[in-house]
């Protein structure tokens, strides 16, 4: 082969890559612009189950509120956070917001929350809400709103949800290495449980605590299970596991148990709230929420955040926008009449 022929064959080549990367570029720009005008109008939440109604609770100002999770205190008022910002909300169940804990006050994004026994708020701060940045630490906000370093998490760790066991124990869910983690009194982690590969990598999010059979509820949503974890009374090790749902289409996240000890979650990917039954069956509740990453309930009512993180994603946040405002809604379930 002649230098000339090389030449021309390289050319070719280079003619062929670039019309190839023009191609990928053309269909990338037109997949977002499509991203963008399903964007265009705003999508509310609708109640599917007959008496249940859905409402706003709050509308969060901020741009970059992100609410990714909630928890309760024992004045039933709701607390959650910003994922981008740190800061700390203080909402009534009638919808009267304050910023409980400013941003800038130690807290850099707000993940999993946990109230413990003395009043003090435990909360997962990720440090960053850039997704393609690990790192996470868990803090203690006390009663007088002091900020504490409380544990580390190495860099291999990406904690998510958090939850209180009857004995005070603190849980937590890693996402990352397919963990649950306890932590005693002084913050020093055990690996409590490791997720089976069934078959993906699993991904444990959502955390809750069961009084009546003194277990650990957990949503792996990589493999759209939910698992039961008996808890030993004496070791307080794992004594025994049973999935208790399991679904090939969802993507599990948020989890919490209503007053009957029935399981209410969120698919995190198709924007419904739903119940598991005690027969084994699900009940959809809500529908159309954006992104709904955690639920909380008391007294009849489900308040879920709107996480709506598409736009957390790497290039995709240069053209999508999340849809604001940022809002905490309210499935009110008061007028549901129970078969």
């Amino acid at each position: 082969m002649t230098k000339q022929q090389t030449s021309s064959q390289r050319g070719g080549y280079g003619v062929f890559i670039g019309l190839i990367l023009s191609v990928v570029g053309i269909c990338a720009i037109t997949g977002l612009f499509v991203l963008r005008s399903f964007q265009s109008e705003r999508r509310e939440p609708f109640a599917v189950l007959r008496g249940a109604a859905v409402n706003t609770l709050v509308e969060l100002e901020d741009e970059r509120a992100y609410p990714e999770s909630l928890t309760l205190s024992e004045d039933g008022y709701i607390y959650s956070g910003s994922f981008c910002t740190g800061e700390i909300w203080r909402i009534s169940p009638d919808g009267e917001l304050e910023i409980w804990l400013p941003a800038g006050s130690g807290i850099q994004a707000v993940s999993g929350m946990a109230f413990a026994e003395d009043g003090t708020l435990y909360v997962v701060d990720r440090l960053d809400c850039d997704p393609r940045r690990g790192g996470a630490s868990i803090k203690r906000v006390l009663p007088d709103k002091t900020v504490e370093n409380w544990a580390s998490v190495t860099d291999d760790e990406i904690l998510n949800s958090i939850v209180f066991d009857a004995n005070g124990l603190l849980y937590a869910t890693d996402t990352q290495l397919g963990q649950i983690r306890t932590y005693d009194d002084t913050g020093e982690p055990t690996i409590w449980w490791e997720l089976p590969i069934d078959p993906l990598e699993p991904q444990p999010t959502g955390i809750t605590y069961d009084a009546e059979t003194d277990s650990i509820i957990v949503a792996d949503s990589a493999n759209s299970i939910i698992y039961q974890i008996d808890i030993d009374p004496e070791s307080r090790d794992v004594a025994n596991v049973s999935v208790v749902y399991q679904s090939s289409q969802r993507a599990f996240d948020g989890i919490t148990e209503d007053a009957d000890g029935r399981l209410i979650f969120t698919s995190y990917d198709t924007g419904e709230i739903l119940r598991l039954e005690r027969n084994g069956s699900t009940t959809t509740l809500a529908r159309n929420f954006r992104n709904p990453s955690d639920v909380a309930f008391l007294d009849n009512r489900i308040y879920v955040t709107n996480f709506d993180s598409i736009s957390l994603a790497p290039f995709i946040d240069l053209v999508l926008d999340p849809s604001l405002p940022f809002t905490i809604d309210v499935i009110d379930l008061s007028g549901v009449v129970e078969e």
